[in-house]
């Protein structure tokens, strides 16, 4: 792709795990870009660290706090993109997403926060009008989950159950955004989803998963998006959404937090963030760098036969970072080649092909594996 100098895709939290990341996967495309932040300093760094990786795509850099100026700031650059990878999400409203649309301008942001995905179908009538197209949840969740789902769907006459769920490396880079959602919800309940009956409350029901190359891994509940968009696109009578943190300490630690949640003690761990996630980090020495993605499917065919299909990735060589960054740069190519002409306001959902993602991830340290059984 020829980088065009003029159709620079506007990043905001361009320094932030995923922002910087994304970057990368965007300037290697010969994408050009404007990379934007409160602080001037990290930005330079990252310019200069990108610069390398692509010498003749053009990297541009904006100081800006972007909660306050934003639409002025669209008004006199007009991107043809927007790139929100400025979390957490939980807390967000759709005022970023609604100054890009009000300008025409396309837009894609990373949220994983559950009730924000599934309310921004409400933006829908105005990016239509405004001839441009809203994708949020560009993320593993819902974008892998669902291509996952896509490709074995013909499997399945109906999915009877879905357990799946992703486990970070302790010593994973984990960003304070991320580590904010988790603080989110984590011992307060979660709102109902299918196929399950009893009250489900934010990191607790630990149980323990079987991966290959890793060993087994605590897992406990977290509140997605998928919990509503993938039943509503795949035939899935109970669904069941699970992550962990390789150390015992840190997993089973944040277990314990999510209790003195539960029982009403007076604590807002959100705002102790900063401080607990640094405090995890004394426990790296004891943990690796990999982490990985499960989804056990498991319903009956379309001959009346129990079906069974084991899916996992697993990423080493701390590479699992790149997984959630994919769907963002994919679908900023396309719609910058104009491959998108759909209007709207929409969650990242089958979007993207398994096998399209899997390209992208071809030279990272980053494997497959699956397995189907059938009962006759």
């Amino acid at each position: 792709m020829k980088p065009d100098e003029d159709n620079k895709v506007l990043i905001l939290g361009a320094t932030g795990n995923f922002g910087r990341k994304i970057a990368k996967g965007l300037v290697k495309k010969n994408i050009a870009i404007i990379i934007t932040g409160r602080h001037e300093e990290p930005l330079c760094a990252l310019k200069k660290q990108l610069s390398k990786a692509a010498v003749h795509t053009c990297i541009d850099i904006l100081c800006f706090d972007f909660k306050k100026r934003l639409s002025q700031e669209l008004l006199r650059l007009r991107p043809p993109l927007v790139i929100n990878a400025s979390g957490p999400f939980q807390t967000a409203d759709f005022t970023t997403a609604i100054n890009c649309i009000l300008l025409g301008v396309n837009y894609i942001d990373l949220a994983d926060a559950r009730e924000y995905v599934n309310d921004f179908s409400i933006l829908e009538e105005q990016a239509i009008k405004k001839n441009c197209i809203a994708i949020t949840g560009a993320s593993t969740l819902p974008c892998l989950s669902s291509a996952v789902l896509n490709y074995y769907k013909d499997e399945f006459k109906t999915i009877d159950s879905l357990v799946y769920g992703i486990t970070i490396g302790q010593k994973t880079e984990r960003g304070l955004a991320t580590f904010k959602s988790i603080l989110s919800y984590a011992g307060h309940r979660l709102q109902d989803f299918r196929g399950i009956s009893k009250k489900m409350y934010g990191w607790q029901d630990l149980y323990r998963q079987e991966y290959p190359l890793l060993g087994k891994r605590w897992m406990a509940n977290c509140d997605v998006p998928d919990l509503d968009l993938l039943p509503a696109f795949f035939p899935i009578k109970s669904i069941r959404f699970s992550a962990g943190i390789e150390s015992n300490v840190a997993h089973l630690g944040l277990c314990f937090l999510s209790w003195l949640i539960r029982l009403k003690f007076p604590i807002k761990l959100e705002k102790h963030a900063e401080a607990l996630l640094k405090f995890s980090h004394y426990f790296d020495s004891f943990g690796s760098d990999a982490g990985g993605m499960h989804m056990l499917m498991s319903g009956t065919d379309h001959k009346g036969n129990h079906k069974s299909i084991k899916w996992f990735m697993v990423a080493k060589s701390g590479d699992g970072l790149y997984i959630p960054t994919i769907p963002a740069i994919l679908l900023a190519k396309r719609i910058l080649q104009e491959e998108i002409i759909e209007t709207g306001a929409i969650p990242c959902t089958q979007l993207i092909s398994l096998e399209s993602y899997l390209a992208e991830l071809k030279k990272l340290d980053i494997h497959v594996f699956s397995e189907v059984k059938q009962k006759f």
